[in-house]
C-alpha cells in the first residue's frame, strides 16, 4: 500500500502502526500530503467541535479521540498544520516537542524533554482542553529515531491517548516509560491501575519524581489527601524546579483534614466538659458534628442532676433537632422535667464511673447500683450503664425494655445494634448478622447517619473476620463516606485501614498500601492501639512482599500502647523474629501468645492461632514441639465447620508443616502432606511436583519419572515469577514423565508457568479424587454473544465465527440475550462439557476472581461469579473450557485456591482449561476447538492442551497459548 494520499486514512485512525510511521516519514517531504493534511485537519476539528461528550470522571482534560492528532479546536488545528511547514523551512533548530507556556494535564511526563516545568492552567468549563501539539514532522523525526518513548509523550501531550498508548507498547519497558504508562492510566480514569503501575515504579527507583507526582495524583482522587500530600511532599524534597507547586498541593491537601482534626478533638473535649457538667456545646459544633454531639448531649441528659440543667440543655437539643429533621430531644428534655431528681442523684457518681471507666463496681456492687436505678425509675441509665460495663449479655431482658422506654430512634438503633453485638459475642453469628442487615435496611428512613455508620462499621468487621471480602469492603466504604459527610475524624483513619486490610487480604499491596499510609497520617496520639495496628499491618503487607528491612522499619515506627498486639500484629513479630530482625524478645511474644489464649471476646477460630504462634516461635529449633501443636490446631479446626478463622489456621499450620519438613530435607513428605490437607487419597508413583510458600521460605519437591524424589528449599526466596520458582535442575529430574500433576499450596496454587509450556502439566486442587465417567450421551453447552451491560463497556465478541461443534443433536447453544446467568445454571447440571465464549472482567465489588460477563437476565443478574458457580452441582463433571481473558487468574489467598477453576472444580467438573493473560478473540476459538478436538479424540485433556500448545508455540514463540493452565 503507497501511503502518498493517505491523509484523510491517517487522520481517521485507519493506518496499521507500520503504515502510520510509514506516513509520517514520507509527509516531512511531500507538499501535497501536508496540504491534504491541513484540510482534513480542519474539517475533523469542526466535527470534534459538535460531537465532543461531556468529560468523565477523571483528572482533566479529557483524553481527544484517537482519529485527531491536532484536531482540538479549529483554531489550534490551523495553527498546528501551518507549524509544519515554518518548521520545515525554518534554517533554527527547533525542539522536537512543542510545549506551551502552561501545560493542560496535572500529571507529569518521565521523557526529559516533555517535563520542563509550566505552570497548571486550563479553561473553566472547556470538556476538552487542547494539548500541546508537536508538528507530524517531528513526531516523524522521533520515529524515525526509534523514540518510541517520545512520540508517545507527543500523543499524550496532545492529549491523543490511542497514538499514545500504542507507542508506550513499543517502548522498551523501564522505570520512566512504566510511569508514563500509569499516566496514560490515570487520565484515563484508572486509577488503582495506575496506581498498580507508579508502586512498582517506585520501589524500583524510590525518589522518582514523576512517579511520584502522579501517585499524588492517583492518591487525591480515591480520596486519600494525607496519602497524597505525603507523595507531594516527597517530590518538593526531590525537586527543585517543581517544589512550589509541589508544595501548594501538599498544603492544600493537608489543610482542611488538619482543619478537621483539630475542632473535631476541640469538640470532643468540650462534650467531655459537658457531661462533667461543663458549658453546653455550642450549635455550631452541633451542625458540623451532628453525631458526636448527639453521643455528648444523650450523656449529659442523663447525668443532669436538676431542671435547671435540664433548661441548659435546650438550645442545643433544639439545634440538634434540626440537624435531623426531628423533635426527639426537645420531647426527651420535656420528659426528663418529672424525673425524680432526688432518687437519681445517688446514681450518677457511679454512672459517669461507668462511661470513663466501663465500670470499678464488684458484682456485688454492681446489683446494689442496678436495684437503686429500678427504684428510681431511671431506665435511662440503666439502658447506658448496661453498655458501659459490658453486661448486655447478662441483662438482656432488661436491656431491651429500657430501650423501648425511651422510644426514640437513636435510642432504638443504638440498642438493636448493641443487642447484635451481643449476639455475636455469643457465637450467634446468623441471628447477630441477620439483626445487623436488618437494621441497616431501616436506618436511612429513620435519620440517624451517626448510627447507620456505626451498624457499617460492625458489619465490616464481621464480614472481614469471615473473609467475605467484597462485602466488607462495601460496608467500609459506605462507612467511610457516612464519617466524612458527618465529620466524624475519628473514624476515618479506622476504617482507612479496614480497607487497606481487605486489600491486603485480596493481595492487592499497592492499593492496601494507599490506604494504609493515609490511616497513619490520619491518627493521633489519642488512638495508640489503632495507629499501631495500622502500622504493624503494613510491617505485615511488606513481609508478604519479602521486603524484611521496610517491614522492621514500620513495626519500629509503631507505637507502644498498653493494650495487647492485635492477631496480624503478632504474626508480623513472629515473622520478624524467625528472620532474624526481632523488635520483641522471645519472652514478650510468650507473653502476647499467652494473652491472645486467655483473651475475652476471642472466637473459637482466632484463639486457635495462640498453638499456631506458639509453633511458628519454636519449630525452627524444636521441630517436634512444633509439629505437635500444628497437629493440635489441626484437629481442632476438624470440631469447627464453617468457621473461616478456624480454617486461616488450618491452612496455614500445613503451611508450616511443609516448610519444616524441606528445611529438615524431608522433601518426600510434602505431597503427602498436600494430599492430606486436601482430605486424603494416594500420592503418585512419579511425575509429580509438590511447592509450597511462607513469606520468604520457598518448599519444592519433585518426584521424577523413576519415583525419586529431589527437593530445594530457599529461605530467602524473592522472586515472584512463576517460571523462576522450580530450579532448573528440579525441572530436568521430570525429564521422562508424560504427564505431571502439580500440588500447590496457596497462594501459588494457579501460577503461571510454574513448569515450561511444552510439558503437559496441570493443577490437582483435589488430589486422591477420583473422576467418575460420565453416564448416558454427551451433553455439550457452548455459551457465545452474550450482550453485556453497556456500562462494562466490552467490545462485541466475533460470532459470526463460531465454536466447532456448537451445533448439533447433544448441544444446547446459548446465545444473545439467552446467555444469562439463570440460563446457564438451568443447563449446567447435566452438561459433559461446557465452553464460555465470553468476556471474563475484574470487578472486586462482585468477587476476588475474575467473573464472566453475560447477558442480564430477569433479574438484571449478568456476572457469572465463582461464589455463584460452586453452589450448583455438575452432577456429570463436565469438562469447562473458559475461552476468556484471565479467567485462570485465582484470588491471592493465603488459605484457599479461589477463582473460577476451583469453583467449577468444587461444583464437580473433571477438568477445567482456562487461560491466565489476555486471550485475542478470533485465535481463541481456534485453539480451543484443536484441544477439544483432541480430547474428544481421546487424548487427556493435560496431554491435548500441552500438545495443541506445542503447535502454537513453534508458529508464535510468544503466543498467549502459553500461559494456558490445566485444573483438575
Amino acid at each position: 500500500m503507497t501511503v502518498c494520499g493517505k491523509a484523510d486514512a491517517y487522520v481517521e485512525g485507519l493506518l496499521s502502526p507500520s503504515e502510520e510511521q510509514a506516513f509520517l516519514a514520507h509527509m516531512t517531504g511531500c507538499a501535497r500530503c501536508q496540504l491534504d493534511l491541513e484540510e482534513d485537519t480542519q474539517l475533523r476539528a469542526l466535527e470534534d467541535q459538535f460531537r465532543r461528550a461531556p468529560a468523565p470522571r477523571a483528572l482533566q482534560p479529557q483524553p481527544i479521540r484517537r482519529r485527531v492528532l491536532v484536531a482540538t479546536i479549529s483554531a489550534m488545528a490551523a495553527a498546528a498544520v501551518l507549524l509544519v511547514y515554518l518548521a520545515s523551512r525554518s534554517r533554527e533548530p527547533q525542539p522536537l516537542l512543542a510545549l506551551a507556556e502552561q501545560r493542560t494535564i496535572e500529571g507529569r511526563l518521565s521523557y526529559p524533554a516533555a517535563d520542563r516545568y509550566r505552570p497548571y492552567d486550563v479553561t473553566r468549563g472547556e470538556t476538552g482542553a487542547a494539548g500541546d501539539i508537536t508538528p507530524p514532522e517531528k513526531i516523524a523525526e522521533l520515529s524515525q529515531r526509534g523514540d518510541s518513548h517520545g512520540v508517545a509523550s507527543a500523543y499524550l501531550l496532545a492529549g491523543d491517548h490511542g497514538h499514545a498508548a500504542e507507542y508506550l507498547k513499543r517502548a522498551p519497558s523501564s522505570p520512566d516509560v512504566n510511569s508514563d504508562r500509569a499516566l496514560l492510566k490515570l487520565l484515563d480514569g484508572q486509577l488503582e491501575d495506575a496506581l498498580v503501575i507508579l508502586d512498582e515504579v517506585l520501589r524500583r527507583v524510590p525518589q522518582h519524581r514523576q512517579a511520584l507526582w502522579n501517585r499524588g495524583l492517583a492518591l487525591r482522587e480515591l480520596g486519600l489527601p494525607l496519602a497524597a500530600a505525603e507523595s507531594f511532599t516527597r517530590v518538593a524534597e526531590a525537586d527543585p524546579e517543581w517544589r512550589e507547586e509541589a508544595l501548594a498541593r501538599a498544603n492544600k491537601l493537608r489543610e482542611q483534614r488538619t482543619e478537621l482534626k483539630a475542632a473535631w478533638s476541640e469538640a470532643r473535649t468540650a462534650g467531655d466538659r459537658m457531661v462533667d457538667g461543663g458549658p453546653s456545646l455550642s450549635p455550631e459544633v452541633a451542625r458540623r458534628f451532628p453525631g458526636m454531639t448527639r453521643i455528648f448531649f444523650h450523656q449529659a441528659l442523663r447525668l443532669a442532676p436538676s431542671r435547671e440543667r435540664l433548661n441548659e440543655l435546650v438550645p442545643l437539643a433544639q439545634e440538634l433537632d434540626r440537624a435531623h429533621a426531628t423533635t426527639e430531644l426537645s420531647a426527651a428534655l420535656a420528659r426528663a422535667q418529672s424525673w425524680p431528681f432526688e432518687a437519681r442523684r445517688p446514681l450518677l457518681a457511679d454512672y459517669l464511673d461507668f462511661v470513663r471507666h466501663r465500670s470499678r463496681l464488684d458484682d456485688a456492687g454492681w446489683l446494689h447500683w442496678l436495684d437503686q436505678a429500678r427504684k428510681a425509675g431511671a431506665d435511662d441509665l440503666i439502658l447506658g450503664a448496661i453498655v458501659h460495663t459490658r453486661r448486655t449479655e447478662r441483662h438482656m431482658d432488661e436491656f431491651r425494655r429500657a430501650a423501648q422506654a425511651d422510644g426514640t430512634a437513636w435510642t432504638l438503633m443504638y440498642a438493636r445494634t448493641e443487642e447484635a453485638k451481643a449476639l455475636l459475642r455469643t457465637g450467634e453469628q446468623a441471628r447477630g448478622e441477620q439483626l445487623l442487615n436488618d437494621l441497616l435496611e431501616q436506618c436511612d428512613g429513620m435519620r440517624v447517619p451517626y448510627r447507620c455508620m456505626m451498624i457499617q462499621i460492625e458489619l465490616t468487621k464481621l464480614n472481614l473476620s469471615a473473609h467475605r471480602l467484597q462485602a466488607a469492603r462495601v460496608h467500609a466504604e459506605a462507612a467511610l463516606e457516612r464519617a466524612r459527610s458527618e465529620n466524624e475524624w475519628g473514624n476515618m483513619a479506622w476504617l482507612a485501614g479496614q480497607i487497606a486490610e481487605v486489600e491486603r487480604l485480596r493481595h492487592r499491596f499497592a492499593q492496601a498500601r494507599a490506604y494504609y499510609e493515609e490511616a497513619i497520617l490520619g491518627g493521633s496520639e489519642e488512638q495508640c492501639t489503632t495507629d499501631r495496628d495500622t502500622r504493624l499491618s503494613l510491617a505485615g503487607l511488606y513481609v508478604s512482599e519479602g521486603r524484611p528491612d521496610d517491614a522492621r522499619r514500620e513495626a519500629v515506627a509503631a507505637p507502644t500502647c498498653s493494650s495487647p498486639l492485635s492477631l496480624t500484629g503478632l504474626i508480623v513479630h513472629l515473622d520478624l523474629y524467625r528472620m532474624g530482625a526481632p523488635i520483641l524478645s522471645e519472652e514478650a511474644l510468650r507473653q502476647q501468645i499467652d494473652n491472645l489464649r486467655s483473651r475475652r471476646g476471642v472466637s473459637q477460630g482466632a484463639r486457635l492461632y495462640a498453638n499456631w504462634a506458639e509453633a511458628r516461635l519454636v519449630i525452627d529449633r524444636d521441630p517436634g514441639r512444633g509439629e505437635e501443636l500444628l497437629r493440635a490446631v489441626i484437629q481442632e479446626a476438624a470440631r469447627l465447620p464453617g468457621d473461616v478463622m478456624a480454617a486461616k489456621a488450618r491452612s496455614h499450620a500445613y503451611t508450616m508443616l511443609l516448610i519444616d519438613a524441606a528445611r529438615r530435607g524431608a522433601y518426600d513428605r510434602m505431597a503427602t502432606l498436600l494430599a492430606e490437607e486436601r482430605g486424603g487419597g494416594e500420592v503418585l508413583d512419579a511425575c509429580q511436583v509438590a511447592i509450597a510458600r511462607d513469606d520468604l521460605r520457598l518448599a519444592v519437591a519433585v518426584r521424577g519419572p523413576s519415583g525419586a524424589v529431589e527437593g530445594a528449599y530457599d529461605e530467602r526466596s524473592l522472586s515472584q515469577d512463576g517460571a523462576s520458582l522450580i530450579p532448573p535442575l528440579l525441572q530436568q529430574a521430570l525429564a521422562g514423565c508424560e504427564t505431571i500433576q502439580v500440588l500447590a499450596q496457596p497462594p501459588l496454587t494457579g501460577t503461571p508457568r510454574l513448569l515450561p509450556p511444552a510439558l503437559a502439566w496441570s493443577y490437582d486442587v483435589a488430589a486422591g479424587t477420583q473422576r467418575p465417567e460420565p453416564a448416558g450421551d454427551p451433553r455439550r453447552v457452548v455459551v457465545t454473544g452474550a450482550s453485556a451491560p453497556k456500562t462494562l463497556k466490552l467490545p462485541p465478541l466475533a460470532d459470526w465465527e463460531l465454536p466447532e461443534g456448537s451445533s448439533g443433536p447433544h448441544v444446547t447453544r446459548l446465545h444473545g440475550s439467552e446467555a444469562n446467568p439463570r440460563r446457564v445454571f438451568a443447563e449446567l447440571t447435566d452438561a459433559t462439557e461446557l465452553q464460555f465464549h465470553v468476556h471474563a472482567i475484574s470487578d472486586t465489588s462482585l468477587s476476588d476472581a475474575p467473573v464472566l460477563a453475560l447477558s442480564p437476565d430477569g433479574e438484571g443478574n449478568w456476572a457469572l461469579t465463582a461464589e455463584s458457580i460452586r453452589t450448583h452441582p455438575l452432577r456429570r463433571h463436565p469438562l469447562v473450557l473458559l475461552a476468556n481473558c484471565r479467567a485462570g487468574d485465582l484470588a491471592g489467598w493465603m488459605h484457599e485456591a479461589w477463582g473460577l477453576p476451583t469453583a467449577f472444580l468444587q461444583a464437580g467438573a473433571s477438568t477445567v482449561v482456562a487461560s491466565s493473560v489476555d486471550v485475542p478473540d478470533r485465535e481463541a476459538v481456534r485453539f480451543f476447538d484443536a484441544v477439544v478436538a483432541r480430547i474428544r479424540a481421546g487424548e487427556e485433556p493435560v496431554s491435548a492442551v500441552a500438545a495443541e500448545r506445542r503447535t502454537w508455540l513453534e508458529r508464535q514463540p510468544e503466543s498467549w497459548v502459553a500461559d494456558v493452565l490445566v485444573f483438575e
